[in-house]
C-alpha cells in the first residue's frame, strides 16, 4: 500500500507572522525578510531580557522588526517521511 504526500507549495508553507512590540512605535509596516517559527522563542526570550540557550538554532528578531534585517538566506522546511524543501523567500525547491 502507497501513499502519496501532497507538497508544500506557496500557498500552504508562506505563513504570514504578525509581532508587534508597543515599545517601537511602529505600526502598519510589512518585512520582507525570511524568518521561521523557530525565531519565536529566541524573540521572546530577548524581549523578556531572558538569556537565550546556546543550542537553540532560532534567531532574535528585533532588527528585522525594527528595520527588515536578514537573519537568513534559506530555510528548510517540510515534515518527517514527507517532502523537504528550501526556499529563499521567493523560489521553493521541493
Amino acid at each position: 500500500m502507497g501513499q502519496t504526500i501532497m507538497p508544500f507549495y506557496n500557498e500552504i508553507a508562506h505563513m504570514p507572522l504578525f509581532i508587534w512590540d508597543p515599545r517601537s512605535g511602529k505600526r502598519n509596516e510589512r518585512r520582507q525578510s525570511l524568518v521561521q517559527t523557530i525565531d519565536l522563542a529566541p524573540t521572546l526570550l530577548h524581549y523578556f531580557g531572558e538569556d537565550i540557550p546556546a543550542d537553540m538554532q532560532g534567531k532574535v528578531l528585533q532588527d528585522t522588526i525594527d528595520r527588515d534585517k536578514p537573519v537568513r538566506q534559506a530555510a528548510i522546511f517540510g515534515l518527517h517521511g514527507g517532502h523537504v524543501n528550501v526556499t529563499d523567500g521567493r523560489y521553493v525547491l521541493v
